[in-house]
This record gives C-alpha cells, sequence and structure tokens, in this order.
C-alpha cells in the first residue's frame, strides 16, 4: 500500500508503477494499493462544509432589517461576516504570512504562549 494525497501526478505515478510492475510479473492495482492520505481526506471535506455552511447561510435578517436570528448585538454580525467568507483561504493566507517571516513566527508563537499562560484560550 502507498499512502498518498489527491494530486492528479499522484494518479499518473501510481498507473506509471502498475505498468512497470505488471511487466515484471508483480500483482499491482494502482487504484487497489493506494490509500487517500487521511490528514489530506479530512481538509477536503472541512472544505466543502464550510462551503456547503457559508452558502446555506439563512437570511439573518427579515425584509425590514430586523434581526431573525440575534437580537440587537452589534458583535453577532461577526457570525454572518464568517458565514460569508472564504474562511478557510483567510485560515491559509494567515499561515503563509506567519510561516514567511522568521519574526511572523516568534511573534505568533509567542503570542500563543501568552495566552496559553493566561488561560485566555480555555
Amino acid at each position: 500500500m502507498i499512502t498518498l494525497d489527491n494530486a492528479s501526478n499522484c494518479g499518473s505515478m501510481m498507473g506509471d508503477l502498475e505498468r512497470l510492475l505488471e511487466k515484471m510479473g508483480v500483482p499491482f492495482q494502482a487504484e487497489g494499493n493506494r490509500i487517500r492520505c487521511f490528514p489530506h481526506v479530512i481538509n477536503i471535506a472541512v472544505k466543502a462544509a464550510l462551503r456547503e455552511l457559508s452558502a446555506s447561510a439563512p437570511a439573518l435578517t427579515d425584509a425590514e432589517d430586523v434581526p431573525l436570528i440575534f437580537e440587537q448585538n452589534e458583535n453577532d454580525s461577526n457570525y454572518e461576516d464568517a458565514l460569508n467568507s472564504d474562511v478557510v483561504a483567510k485560515c491559509r493566507s494567515l499561515v503563509t504570512a506567519c510561516r514567511a517571516s522568521g519574526q511572523r513566527r516568534e511573534e505568533l508563537q509567542a503570542t500563543i504562549k501568552e495566552g496559553n499562560e493566561s488561560k485566555h484560550y480555555s
């Protein structure tokens, strides 16, 4: 068994491997001997779920702009904003920005450490 992600080049490689092994008399099936990377499968499922959640977000106000779900709380608009944005893309952008700079990485680690020590994230 070979564990790979869902990239098309992995499928091509498995097909090539199947043909090479067949010529050598070794039984091998490209799909039968491939295990999809579980974290990658979970990532795909979460992205699909978030897209569906955003697409199916209910109207949060009625025809007169009166909140249907939230009571007169200005902070609750954050939920509506989150539903209407691409959360996964924003998280990826944040991770990319943090990884791109040693200083940002250090600042993020310090923020996480401080938050954990103060039990802010609990």
